[in-house]
């Protein structure tokens, strides 16, 4: 998961296919790992699942 939260400070605006495909693997993985991380509130959505974007709100893996 810390791979995907890196791309995510990278570019906050990458959709669950572009993901995937960096990190070589699945969109489902890709999705389940994001609701994990927004469980954990490590970060949060913004705006609209289809122009929004993520934003990270917290800083603790463990």
């Amino acid at each position: 998961m810390t791979e995907l939260l890196n791309l995510l400070k990278e570019n906050p605006f990458y959709t669950y296919d572009e993901l995937a495909k960096i990190m070589n693997c699945t969109r489902e993985t890709v999705r389940v790992n994001l609701r994990k991380l927004e469980t954990r509130e490590l970060i949060c959505r913004i705006d609209s699942d289809k122009n929004g974007h993520w934003q990270k709100v917290g800083t603790d893996l463990n």
